[in-house]
């Protein structure tokens, strides 16, 4: 595979993922009742995380995909608002190339309004000229017959505490850890789809138990392993995710994630990338979806 092969390849996968990420906080978003949000620790600071105005975050993560000769890793940071939501993150991917000059590749996350932009220099000759890959995750989420979930608003840190509201019991206390030079507690628990899709309101149950049989077609993952670490005030500091750990699928990109969440408070909202720097690539997307789905 060419250079240009591989990192196109490696940014739409990353594509795919986020999509994936949209669909499943649109599902865990329908369990977040009051009575679970009460009682568990997790949920409880998840709740009280969202309600703050926004925050700063720095996370790291891995992709390993059995089809890659090696694991890809990235870190980064970013500002996430919560009122209304918006996203800036901004990556580096290490050791692409190794031993070349795009060892360290550079990219940017902006997501506004249920459209992601994602920006990488290496990507510009493959759009046409344009600087931004656009995907509409309400586009995409209706491709894969989850119109009746809730759209997740953003792809962000943020959204990964929706993830926890749906946590309600099963959960192992991990002990205590200074994170930031904060002391906080820490929890392991698992996510299940399913059991989310059935805590929906009666007049959308049905629907949401069907969509969610597309989402676990579409992707082979039923649950989702966690590690969260909660402060004194119960705010979550930090979240560790393996998205597609439990994929039944033998070439599944598993995703290792891990968000540090830094300074609480209002940051600067970001701006949606000029119009004529944009390639829209949702119809590629849908696309590429309804391809999957087929029998």
């Amino acid at each position: 595979m060419s250079r240009f092969g591989a990192i196109e390849s490696a940014a739409m996968a990353a594509v795919a993922v986020f999509s994936a990420v949209a669909a499943l906080v649109g599902v865990v978003t329908l369990s977040g009742c009051g009575v679970s949000e009460a009682v568990d620790p997790v949920a409880k600071a998840a709740q009280a995380t969202q309600s703050l105005p926004g925050a700063q975050v720095i996370f790291t993560g891995e992709v390993v995909s059995p089809l890659a000769s090696r694991h890809l890793h990235f870190s980064g940071r970013g500002v996430v608002n919560n009122h209304p939501l918006a996203t800036r993150l901004t990556y580096q991917f290490l050791n692409l190339f190794p031993g070349s000059s795009a060892g360290r590749v550079s990219a940017e996350l902006r997501i506004l309004h249920h459209v992601l932009f994602l920006r990488c220099p290496l990507l510009a000759d493959r759009l046409r000229g344009k600087q931004w890959l656009k995907i509409d995750e309400r586009r995409t989420a209706q491709a894969a017959g989850l119109g009746s979930l809730p759209s997740a608003d953003e792809l962000d840190p943020d959204q990964y505490l929706t993830y926890l509201r749906a946590v309600s019991g099963g959960l192992a206390d991990v002990g205590f850890q200074m994170i930031h030079g904060v002391s906080t507690t820490g929890y392991q628990g698992e996510i299940e789809l399913q059991r989310a899709a059935r805590l929906a309101p009666a007049d959308r149950r049905s629907a949401t138990v069907s969509a969610v049989g597309n989402l676990e077609h579409v992707t082979g993952v039923h649950a989702i392993p966690f590690e969260v670490w909660i402060d004194r005030r119960s705010r979550v500091r930090r979240i560790s995710l393996a998205e597609g750990e439990s994929s039944t699928y033998p070439n599944a990109v598993k995703v290792y994630l891990t968000v540090d969440f830094l300074h609480f408070g209002r940051e600067p909202r970001p701006p949606a990338p000029p119009a004529g720097e944009v390639f829209d690539a949702t119809s590629q997307a849908v696309s590429a979806i309804n391809e999957q789905l087929r029998p």
